[in-house]
């Protein structure tokens, strides 16, 4: 049964006004094999922390309704699970909500046992920016022995952002839970626009199943919807920037097809050898790692090795780059 929730950790859900609706789509649910970053770049240093103020580079630009964002931010009127990207020129800011929930460090005598750090990964033009909260709390007392491990995936080449979950244990629920105004049985997911000045919000909910979620939008009502349970470990959520094509050759990109789509064993490009001359495919799986890339382009290009899933298929011609969703069944 779904639950309704009343968010009160974060004064963003008081606005009763419309905001523009942030240029992203909820994207798909995959299951992943969790995996710590390599080597990250420690953003607490070692310190304990409760009310964030942190701003941490994303180490490239990442466009969001036409305004330009290079740092991620955790503030204090977020709750720890939740991040915000500003631009100093504007108002707008967009939330990315990864986690509902009252996060703490779990450390003791100013020692931190809950890092959280970052990376820049990948060559120039095919970056991801990974952030990532390791070992968790909870605000709770009587959770102290229980822990939330999640990442923030931002794509240089795609601006696809990507939420990713590792393992979470709470021994508790329903006191984590009982925070909120209602009972809930779960966690979240949130990604939109809202701007503190003008008190407007217009923001994307995912919910219900975890392996079936249903989106809605939160404009005017300070309620949202949870998951039925806790976001279990391996889970990789994925919001894709929406393709706007605008001009002559942005036009003459979108005429690139990929067919079939889903596909099983082989794919064609279907276009206008007269408007695009192609040079390159690259086929990305959903956690940005290149899968192959094609110098000389056959008629069918064989997928038959590829797993089940979601991919992009970036295509590189002499009018500019396009990125085409495709999905092996």
């Amino acid at each position: 049964m779904i639950k309704k929730i009343t968010l009160t950790l974060c004064l963003l859900f008081t606005f009763n006004l419309l905001q523009a609706q942030v240029d992203y789509t909820f994207e798909s649910v995959e299951f992943y094999d969790y995996a710590f970053i390599h080597n990250p770049i420690s953003v607490n240093n070692g310190e304990i922390w409760d009310n964030l103020e942190y701003e941490i580079p994303i180490g490239f630009p990442i466009t969001i309704n036409d305004e330009e964002y290079t740092s991620v931010h955790l503030t204090n009127y977020g709750s720890g699970g939740q991040v915000f990207l500003k631009n100093q020129g504007n108002n707008d800011e967009v939330i990315i909500g990864i986690s509902l929930f009252d996060l703490v460090d779990r450390g003791s005598n100013n020692v931190s046992e809950s890092p959280i750090s970052y990376v820049l990964n990948g060559a120039v033009g095919n970056r991801i920016f990974k952030m990532q909260w390791k070992n968790a709390g909870f605000q709770l007392p009587d959770l102290a022995d229980s822990y939330i491990n999640f990442q923030l995936w931002i794509h240089e080449n795609s601006g696809n952002i990507q939420l990713y979950y590792g393992d979470v244990n709470v021994s508790y629920p329903e006191l984590l839970y009982n925070n909120f105004n209602v009972p809930i049985t779960g966690d979240a997911i949130m990604l939109g626009t809202v701007n503190l000045v003008n008190e407007t919000i217009n923001v994307i909910n995912v919910y219900g199943d975890i392996d079936n979620p249903d989106v809605h939008n939160i404009t005017q009502n300070p309620d949202i919807l949870s998951f039925e349970s806790l976001i279990p470990n391996n889970t990789l959520v994925t919001f894709t920037k929406n393709d706007e094509s605008i001009g002559i050759e942005e036009n003459i990109l979108d005429e690139i097809k990929i067919l079939p789509n889903p596909a099983d064993n082989f794919i064609s490009l279907n276009f206008d050898s007269n408007k695009n001359k192609i040079k390159s495919v690259e086929i990305y799986n959903s956690l940005g790692q290149k899968m192959k890339e094609f110098k000389t382009i056959e008629n069918q290009i064989d997928v038959s090795d590829f797993p089940t899933g979601n991919y992009i298929v970036k295509v590189l011609t002499d009018k500019g780059i396009k990125n085409k969703k495709m999905i092996i069944k």
